[in-house]
């Protein structure tokens, strides 16, 4: 039994066959993208009400994790280029809280032992990592008419 995702092109039907390493890359980064929306979505009251900006940042970083595990279940790149983005941000963001700090937020400027973001950057890193692996294969899509 493979995966294969179906969609009307034209007249024409588009068919993609998933290789054993697209199922697997496709496997680990839905997996990466969740754990990231679950952490920041558990810890995203308390930020609205330390620093809502950094609020507003967990919930639109929920979103676009939700997203792209979409659009990499349906074969669209795009959903890496998404995920991979908005993981390899969220690292810095990370980084930049426990160094410089941010603006009215300078409380986690050293805690670089809290176990949740370490979590999260484990997370993270794998779906970049997955993400510049996903983006540098050739694409499985096929068009037959």
């Amino acid at each position: 039994m493979s995966l294969t995702i179906e969609s009307q092109v034209d007249q024409g039907q588009q068919t993609t066959e998933w290789s054993t390493t697209d199922k697997a890359l496709a496997a680990g980064g839905i997996a990466g993208l969740t754990i990231t929306a679950y952490i920041h979505l558990t810890e995203m009251s308390d930020k609205f009400a330390e620093v809502p900006y950094l609020g507003v940042g967990y919930a639109l970083l929920v979103i676009a994790c939700v997203a792209a595990a979409v659009l990499i279940i349906k074969g669209d790149r795009r959903g890496w280029m998404l995920g991979g983005g908005v993981c390899l941000a969220t690292m810095i963001g990370f980084t930049l809280t426990r160094t410089t700090g941010l603006p009215a937020s300078k409380d986690d400027i050293g805690n670089w032992s809290e176990s949740i973001g370490t979590y999260a950057l484990i997370a993270e890193g794998a779906v970049v990592v997955l993400a510049a692996i996903a983006l540098r294969r050739p694409s499985q899509t096929a068009v037959a008419g």
